[in-house]
């Protein structure tokens, strides 16, 4: 889980003198799957990151975005009910990725998404992402605010996420 030796030493330093801080780098890094493997259960190591233990603890708009594919696509809906800010969710044909850099797709242009959201809720533009349509051939799933997954299909409203 450690960068790649050119992230922390960019331009000037050779590959000789890189590589063996990158290693050292390496070795003192912990095994992160030993530790997640010790925890197989929602403990307090679980917890001490999760949202999950207080979601009032959230006080500004949430985006949440996730695929079909991921291991975490059930969350979307568990924040979604939970949360009492204004937010959102979408989840398609990707997996633990970007929407744009997507295997399956269709993807969709995400940074164009992402502007949006972040122009309407830091600079109070109403950019309308709160009731936008998503992309023309787009697959997404909808969850409503009880938790309850309703598919969607091509050219379906996700305003219905926000609130």
């Amino acid at each position: 889980m450690a960068r790649s030796a050119c992230a922390e030493f960019p331009g000037g330093e050779s590959t000789r003198c890189r590589l063996p801080r990158w290693r050292r780098r390496v070795d003192a890094t912990p095994a992160i799957l030993a530790e997640w493997v010790s925890h197989q259960h929602y403990d307090a190591y679980w917890q001490r990151g999760s949202i999950a233990v207080d979601y009032k603890n959230i006080k500004c708009p949430v985006y949440v975005v996730d695929g079909w594919i991921d291991t975490y696509s059930n969350v979307i809906g568990r924040l979604l009910e939970h949360l009492s800010v204004p937010r959102k969710g979408l989840i398609g044909s990707w997996g633990h990725n970007y929407p744009d850099a997507v295997n399956p797709g269709p993807g969709l242009d995400w940074a164009y998404e992402e502007i949006r959201w972040w122009q309407q809720w830091l600079l109070g533009i109403d950019t309308g992402i709160s009731v936008a349509v998503p992309a023309a051939g787009a697959h997404r799933m909808a969850f409503e605010p009880r938790g309850q997954a309703v598919a969607t299909g091509r050219q379906a409203r996700i305003g219905a996420l926000c609130r």
